[in-house]
């Protein structure tokens, strides 16, 4: 996985000549480098809307007008996806970074290349016991996370029966939900995961508990498939911020990033519990 994204970057350099030498690429440790102040300072850009499918068509033209943060040399939308960016820094260092274009807003999400301890962790996802027989949702599927050791959380998301084009916001909550029961009462999650006690907020904001992932969008078939970055949650227990063992919970409403605790995100249409494969 590792050699097909130097390759990526490698075409990269030549078509956008933003890569000094190769050896920029092996750093110890590319999260350190491509910090949460770096995706904060490119989400407050007012005219990178990359949400825009014109704009991202026309990234490098588009980009000539815009002020870059004064730690960025340079930022290239990667041709082959058309859904990560390739950071490069002042000191030569390059990242990658994906884009959430679920949220009302920029959020760029950190993501990484590097190698070492790895964990995968699975969500099966339920309806909650309120909505078993809606005729409205018929929510379903798998929540995967994969994590290299200190790095960040990949998720993959994979699940069905929502309306089509909805927006949900979605977290981890405090605890394990049982399953000896027929059906998962999604409300015996408790409330969202918060260990460090601070208020509810947007998933890379600055104040927000551990548990927020932000938004969700369904397709128009009321599929989500997709992947987010996350990198204030952790697979691994040698931290608070392991999600092992607590409940992810599906909201029937967008959250707000505002409105405490819960971002006025709706009932629990789904649920499942966070456990280590």
């Amino acid at each position: 996985m590792k050699s097909s994204y130097i390759k990526i970057l490698i075409v990269l350099s030549t078509i956008f000549n933003i890569l000094p030498s190769i050896s920029s690429i092996k750093t110890n440790s590319l999260q350190q480098n491509c910090s949460r102040k770096i995706t904060k300072e490119l989400s407050l850009i007012k005219n990178l809307d990359v949400r825009n499918e014109t704009i991202r068509n026309n990234f490098n033209v588009n980009l000539k007008n815009v002020k870059l943060p004064s730690s960025i040399s340079n930022l290239s939308l990667m041709a082959e996806d058309q859904e990560h960016f390739v950071v490069t820094l002042l000191n030569e260092k390059v990242c990658l970074l994906s884009f959430n274009y679920a949220n009302s807003s920029n959020e760029f999400n950190l993501f990484n290349m590097d190698s070492g301890e790895k964990k995968i962790a699975a969500v099966n996802l339920l309806p909650d016991v309120s909505f078993f027989n809606s005729s409205v949702y018929s929510i379903e599927g798998e929540i995967k996370f994969k994590q290299e050791y200190g790095k960040t959380v990949e998720i993959s998301v994979n699940i069905s029966g929502l309306k089509p084009n909805s927006i949900h916001g979605w977290h981890i909550h405090e605890f394990f939900i049982p399953v000896d029961e027929a059906l998962l009462n999604c409300t015996k999650g408790g409330g969202h995961f918060n260990p460090t006690s601070k208020m509810h907020g947007a998933p890379f904001s600055s104040n927000h508990h551990i548990g927020d992932l932000g938004n969700i969008k369904s397709d128009r078939k009321g599929r989500i498939r997709i992947k987010r970055y996350h990198d204030a949650i952790s697979l691994f227990n040698d931290t608070e911020a392991s999600i092992l063992g607590h409940a992810l919970v599906i909201h029937e409403s967008k959250d707000d990033f505002v409105t405490q605790p819960t971002g006025n995100s709706g009932g629990r249409l789904g649920c499942g519990n966070i456990v280590e494969n």
